[in-house]
């Protein structure tokens, strides 16, 4: 009966320390449950900033490239713009140099017909004072 009531005793004891196992267990595997669902929250968070970081980077990305496009048609446009002045400046140019070159001709042929009527006024001049003299 001694040996009975130590036995009675030992599986009380070993019940009694099963019982705070399995409490402990109990208790560690909620206090590991809520730091499981707090990582996981603290996971998601974390992606949902990536994914914001992504979209913020990507509408950055988007936007720089929206001006780089802008920026070069309108260096573009500035260039076409610049050949056509050019163009319009050498064609002016151009005309221009005719014009004076066409005016420098009618100003020699001008000057040859001063000559011509200077030279037929002495002429004249000189024939009227022979005949003057010769009367």
């Amino acid at each position: 009966s001694g040996r009975l009531q130590a036995a009675e005793a030992a599986a009380a004891a070993a019940q009694a320390e099963a019982e705070s196992l399995k409490a402990a267990a109990s208790s560690s595997a909620d206090e590991l449950e809520s730091k499981i669902s707090t990582l996981e929250s603290q996971l998601a968070a974390k992606g949902e900033e990536v994914e914001a970081a992504k979209t913020a980077s990507k509408q950055s990305t988007d936007e720089l490239s929206g001006r780089l496009q802008a920026a070069e048609a309108a260096a573009a446009a500035a260039q076409a713009e610049a050949e056509s002045l050019k163009a319009a400046a050498s064609s002016s140019a151009d005309e221009l140099e005719s014009k004076i070159s066409t005016l420098e001709s009618q100003l020699a042929a001008k000057g040859e017909e001063v000559e011509a009527a200077k030279t037929a006024s002495k002429q004249s001049t000189d024939e009227l004072s022979g005949r003057l003299q010769a009367a």
